[in-house]
């Protein structure tokens, strides 16, 4: 029997102003495997994310709760050879523009 496997993101973007910056919400990211213990790519979603925006300009980084998405602590270590931790599973994408990194 095949098992479907899911990790849903959550969006949190932190920028240097509030307008809208061209940010992508990516889609969901599934698989249909017999196995558990899969491996996702995360970082796949970085230019989905990003969107039209130069990727030089800004940070991504995948987190694992939210409290530690906003504060830019516990990323993901090896973001695109993430095995996921539970089925479904919930990842926080933190977005941080380079230039001004300590701006919420």
């Amino acid at each position: 029997m095949k098992k479907k496997l899911l990790l849903f993101f959550a969006f949190l973007v932190f920028c240097s102003t509030n307008a809208q910056i061209g940010l992508v919400e990516p889609p969901n990211i599934e698989f249909c495997f017999p196995f558990n213990n899969t491996t996702f790519d995360l970082t796949t979603q970085t230019p989905i994310v990003l969107g039209s925006l130069t990727p030089s300009n800004y940070t991504v980084t995948y987190h694992l709760n939210q409290s530690a998405a906003l504060a830019g602590t516990n990323a993901i270590s090896n973001p695109a050879s993430y095995i996921n931790a539970t089925n479904p599973q919930v990842i926080y994408i933190r977005v941080t523009e380079n230039a001004n990194p300590s701006v919420l």
